[in-house]
């Protein structure tokens, strides 16, 4: 099947790739932040003030 990525545009492969990582470093914010109430409703809003809280409170 790697044949196909030739097929596939850099910037295509390179926006996948991105993506994947933003999709990745977003999961693993709620181990890191010690964020209890994560779920897939929850938005980077709500996640932000509960780490700035988080980190305010120590």
């Amino acid at each position: 099947l790697g044949f196909l990525v030739d097929f596939l545009s850099h910037a295509a492969i390179v926006g996948f790739m991105a993506g994947a990582a933003v999709t990745i470093a977003l999961q693993q914010l709620r181990g890191l932040l010690g964020i209890e109430d994560f779920t897939r409703e929850t938005d980077i809003v709500s996640v932000m003030k509960s780490a700035s809280g988080s980190a305010h409170h120590g």
